[in-house]
């Protein structure tokens, strides 16, 4: 994440110190390969602002197996609204441990997760109104075999009237 942090040619970086009036610095420890970003100025506000800006987290949401085709979607589409909506850096599902993995801007993960979890919620409501339909389908079918399958104004569900092309 030290490429995002930069940005091309420090854009991110110059940015980041004139916004905030702080000065950032990044220090490679090469025998660890670890990069560390050091923000200092005078506003400990703007400190904290400046470095949640530059703090790109990951994080895992374990999904139910039987909740896995509503919250990622058909096609991943679901997702992919997540992470576009909260701008991630990535959204991804592990079918191997059965989570979705987000990455991107502390505040952008927080948002995604506040997104999953309310699709997760809504779930519920989808399935009680998919029973609910049944139920209706049903009740229409069995009020079709009472009543010869007509329906407003002697239509049957195709609607065409009930009367043969030979009553013509």
């Amino acid at each position: 994440f030290v490429g995002r942090i930069i940005g091309s040619k420090g854009a991110n970086i110059a940015k980041l110190r004139q916004e905030f009036g702080v000065d950032i610095t990044l220090q490679e420890d090469e025998s660890t390969w670890e990069t560390h970003v050091t923000v200092t100025g005078e506003d400990g506000n703007a400190i904290k602002q400046a470095r949640d800006k530059m703090e790109y987290v990951t994080t895992r949401i374990q999904v139910d197996p039987d909740q896995v085709g509503w919250i990622v979607g058909k096609g991943y589409q679901n997702l992919q609204q997540i992470q576009a909506k909260a701008e991630l850096t990535y959204a991804r599902f592990d079918d191997k441990t059965s989570s979705i993995e987000l990455c991107g801007l502390h505040a952008q993960v927080e948002d995604a997760k506040l997104m999953v979890a309310v699709h997760r919620d809504y779930l519920s409501v989808y399935q009680d109104m998919s029973d609910e339909r049944k139920s209706m389908l049903k009740q229409f079918e069995e009020l079709d075999k009472k009543g010869g399958g007509k329906g407003k104004k002697g239509k049957d569900r195709s609607g065409r009237g009930g009367a043969d092309e030979d009553d013509w």
